[in-house]
């Protein structure tokens, strides 16, 4: 050791002396217990943003069952349109659009 390495390591105990072991405990405890501390409250809020997307993940689920539901169930109507307009068109078919034709055709015998 140099004596300007003693003179440093005089002058940082003659400081330490001074000011007292309250601030270099608080010191140490900021630089080794501290990140325990910030880690511990950085998982806690990963948790709640985890239960957060879980939840949000389950709540989708039961909307895509709902529209599923209301998918079948428009399903059923579409298929009773198209019967219906199907009918319709078969009526208008036959009719032959004329009123004419339709009293000839009712004149002549059963429709069908």
């Amino acid at each position: 050791m140099d004596a300007s390495h003693i003179a440093l390591l005089t002058a940082i105990l003659s400081l330490v002396a001074k000011i007292g072991t309250l601030p270099l405990i608080t010191i140490i405890f900021v630089l080794f217990i501290g990140p325990w501390i910030f880690a511990s409250i950085l998982f806690f809020q990963q948790g709640k943003r985890l239960e957060a997307a879980i939840n949000m993940y389950n709540e989708n689920v039961k909307l895509v069952e709902k529209d599923q539901e209301l998918a079948e169930g428009f399903k059923e109507i579409v298929m009773m349109n198209t019967q219906a307009m199907q009918t319709m068109v078969d009526s208008i078919n036959t009719n032959q659009f004329c009123p004419m034709i339709r009293l000839k055709k009712q004149a002549e015998g059963v429709q069908g």
